[in-house]
């Protein structure tokens, strides 16, 4: 009986936990329920670690269930103190070591899936296989202390280690004057994350280094609340371009992912984010363009707000609205934080747009990219995650993509194969070959 209460307690715990961090994080509600279905598969796997042999694999079933006791205190906690209230490095870390200590955990799920087939089918069929199920167990252990190995590696070192990506783009008819320009694109700083100003100095270096023509932000200043962003704007402030900076919001900026105690607080939050970029004399552009003049040529730049095909992440950007009476001109550049935008409406109504520039993916902050193989964890949420991509129809214009993998980091406070990125873009009206491969993959 004291078993059953026990189990009876425990779920309405879990329950009342998730119920919890349903209110406290509104946009995350509809995940929740997963959660339960997660714990289900933790307790099948430490059942499993009864067997493990080796240090791993004693410390693992010993100190198994610690990213639960600190995801249920975390969820509790921001009941009590609001998770906006929270220091900005206790808001990465805390939660950055539970994505560390719980994802190796779920490693050996399918070693010890495999494991007990065998068991069972040799009960069924009289025959045993003791080294091949020790030798599965022990597998999935290894591939364990890999991933957090991995993950470790990635938040201490990865997690700064600057990249400049440097993108020819070919534009049919591009203007004399246009020719050669470089933009720099930076996107999804998400500075709640970042635990010093140091290494946005070291960033901003790099940025300014690369003598871009214009600098171009494509959302995600921040993860939750406009304060976040506060402490860095002397820094900010520090970007030149001769023809300024620009952004857009992305779907963070306008304080979705947490309680608010009324509608009043969230637009006050958003206000404030808006004159911050005021202060440090970014334009922000929120459906609506504007015509950027170069020597004696003229490109027009479209910057709208959110729009993603995703619901969760918002659909308040309105490109007709943005582009208003301006007539068409040689060189159109949108700014949408979200590059489904670009998939389901830019490629298929805005023929004009040469070039679309997003970001919103982080290319999953982890991957392998090499000039044989590409591969990220974000390909499986997103069609376009990454890089530079192309229009496959025939229109007037020939049309890309540019992905930026992000300067910052969300959640996970670490990076792995996949580096925070500055892209310099630079355009050209010349035959480049490099550009004319297969970059579509339609």
């Amino acid at each position: 009986m004291k078993k059953y209460i026990t189990i009876a307690l425990s779920i309405i715990i879990v329950l009342l936990v998730f119920i919890s961090g349903g209110l406290e994080f509104p946009k995350y509600a509809a995940r929740m329920p997963y959660l339960i279905f997660v714990v289900g598969i933790e307790y099948y796997i430490w059942r499993s670690f009864k067997d493990a042999t080796g240090k791993w694999g004693r410390f693992m079933r010993k100190y198994f269930w610690i990213p639960d006791i600190l995801l249920v205190s975390f969820f509790l906690v921001a009941r009590i103190i609001p998770f906006e209230h929270w220091i900005g490095p206790l808001r990465t870390y805390y939660t950055g070591i539970i994505l560390i200590i719980y994802l190796p955990r779920l490693i050996p799920l399918p070693f010890l899936l495999i494991k007990d087939i065998s068991r069972i089918s040799g009960k069924l069929f009289h025959f045993s296989l003791p080294r091949f199920e020790e030798g599965l167990m022990n597998t999935g252990l290894n591939f364990s202390l890999l991933v957090f190995i991995l993950l470790m590696y990635g938040m201490l070192f990865g997690v700064y280690l600057f990249k400049v990506y440097d993108e020819p783009i070919k534009i049919d008819k591009l203007p004399p004057s246009l020719e050669g320009m470089r933009i720099v694109q930076i996107s999804d700083m998400h500075l709640g994350s970042w635990v010093s100003t140091l290494p946005l100095k070291d960033a901003v270096t790099d940025i300014n280094n690369l003598y871009p023509d214009i600098v171009l932000f494509t959302g995600d200043l921040v993860n939750f609340t406009s304060d976040e962003a506060f402490r860095f704007g002397d820094v900010l402030k520090t970007v030149k371009a001769p023809l300024g900076v620009y952004a857009i919001l992305g779907n963070h900026d306008y304080g979705d992912y947490i309680h608010w105690p009324d509608s009043v607080s969230k637009q006050r939050n958003l206000d404030a984010l808006c004159q911050f970029y005021k202060k440090i004399g970014w334009r922000l552009l929120r459906n609506e363009s504007v015509v950027i003049h170069k020597g004696s040529d003229s490109l027009l730049l479209i910057g709208i707000e959110n729009w993603s095909v995703k619901k969760i992440y918002g659909h308040r950007g309105n490109v007709l609205k943005a582009i208003g009476n301006h007539k068409s001109m040689p060189l159109e550049i949108l700014l949408s934080h979200d590059p489904t935008h670009w998939q389901y409406e830019v490629s298929k109504k805005f023929k004009d747009i040469n070039l679309t520039l997003s970001g919103h993916t982080h290319g999953m902050q982890m991957g392998i990219e090499t000039k044989w193989f590409v591969f990220s964890p974000a390909q499986w949420m997103y069609k376009y995650w990454a890089g530079l991509y192309q229009n496959p129809d025939d229109g007037v214009k020939l049309q890309y993509l540019y992905v930026n993998r992000g300067l910052g980091h969300l959640g996970y406070p670490g990076r792995i194969g996949m580096n925070p990125e500055i892209t310099l873009i630079t355009l050209t009206n010349s035959q480049n070959t490099e550009i004319n491969k297969a970059i579509s993959d339609n």
